[in-house]
């Protein structure tokens, strides 16, 4: 029973006088991983023959073996974005190591692509949470991408244009 992917734990004891009692405890999928897995609570990956896409996990991508640093940036960013009403989409950890989220706005379910990077990535996203935290500063629901890979601010590129927003200086302000 232990070898079959969904499963994970089982135990069987007998029941007097002739039967036995087998329990076996079902794997709980948080997310996504990859094209061709599924990421357990316990951080465990494993591949099920058949994984159906229609439930709402997140999808998550890293080079392999960094599924966990993956899984406990995700709960990281959770935290800070379920005060805002947005949830984590997909979040992608690429080769070079850099960070990059798909975020949903829990009401209205539209998307938005942020860039991290690499390198100041809790500064990073400590900006994003000082100017997006107050709705009445800029409205994401009309914003496409934001890249934060800036030292003092970020840019953003609204929806259905290819026009970028400058560069903002972040240093004025405050929660």
């Amino acid at each position: 029973l232990l070898q079959l992917p969904w499963v994970e734990d089982a135990s069987i004891r007998r029941q007097w006088p002739s039967g036995l009692y087998i329990k076996v405890v079902e794997k709980q999928a948080i997310a996504y991983w990859g094209d061709d897995s599924i990421l357990s609570s316990r951080g465990e990956l494993f591949s099920p023959p058949v994984i159906e896409r229609n439930s709402m996990l997140p999808k998550l991508r890293g080079p392999e073996g960094l599924h966990k640093n993956v899984l406990d940036f995700l709960a990281q960013l959770n935290d800070g974005f379920n005060e805002m009403g947005v949830e984590v989409n997909k979040l992608m950890l690429d080769e070079r190591r850099a960070w990059t989220i798909t975020i949903a706005d829990k009401a209205t379910s539209k998307n938005v692509v942020i860039k991290l990077g690499r390198e100041d990535t809790a500064s990073r996203l400590d900006r994003f949470m000082l100017v997006f935290s107050n709705k009445t500063l800029l409205d994401i629901n009309d914003v496409a991408v934001i890249d934060m890979r800036y030292p003092n601010g970020f840019a953003m590129r609204k929806k259905n244009t290819d026009v970028n927003i400058s560069v903002f200086d972040t240093a004025g302000f405050t929660r």
